[in-house]
């Protein structure tokens, strides 16, 4: 189930940090997971998101670049058009020999002026969906745990969930862009454990290739 992974710079609205910009790494639809971007692999994106109009009217905007290495490692950096600019690495630690069906990653993400938060991820592949799980640590702990799986030959379904204060539960579609191999659109919608703090949305386009 290779190629069913998406990301979305939107983090920080997942996670009660006040922020729309998040520095991300590979994600599923807000969670890190254990996936990378093998040697020579980049990815550009583009984010919009926002709140439901009676929470907050504004729409915010992101774009961000990513950049694998050696098949072990994965750089990122993002920016939020407003002077604003957020970095994150990870480390895969291991995938199952062969077939690659069980993975662990660990990294940082949202690095500015010396704070960054940091997570433990894991990955394993079933017949028809693929499981995610991991650790996640910025104001304090928490769990995360999300789902992917594939729609047919041309989209992915994804599902993820981050635990604590300002929670939010984000389900996810995405597909490639017409016949351009790469270019990814992705539609998002989370649902607050607080029902405070309004709904939210996201839309996102990246394209990925190597150079």
């Amino acid at each position: 189930m290779k190629g069913h992974t998406t990301r979305a710079s939107i983090l920080a609205l997942a996670t009660g940090m006040g922020s729309i910009l998040s520095a991300t790494p590979t994600v599923l639809v807000v969670m890190p997971i254990a996936d990378i971007l093998r040697h020579r692999e980049a990815m550009v994106e583009y984010a919009l998101a926002g709140h439901e109009r009676n929470i907050d009217k504004r729409v915010y905007h992101s774009n961000g670049l990513t950049l694998g290495l050696f098949d072990r490692v994965e750089l990122g950096l993002a920016n939020d058009f407003e002077g604003t600019t957020t970095w994150d690495a990870k480390v895969l630690l291991y995938e199952r020999p062969n077939d690659g069906k069980i993975a662990v990653s660990a990294g940082f993400t949202n690095l500015d002026k010396g704070r960054a938060d940091k997570y433990l991820v894991a990955r394993h592949d079933f017949a028809s969906f693929r499981l995610h799980g991991g650790w996640y640590q910025n104001d304090r702990n928490r769990l995360m745990v999300g789902i992917d799986a594939p729609i047919g030959q041309d989209l992915t379904l994804m599902a993820d969930f981050v635990s604590g204060p300002g929670s939010t539960a984000w389900v996810a579609l995405s597909g490639e862009v017409g016949t351009i191999t790469g270019l990814v659109w992705t539609v998002a919608g989370g649902a607050p454990m607080r029902k405070s703090d309004g709904y939210q949305y996201s839309v996102g386009l990246s394209y990925t290739a190597r150079f």
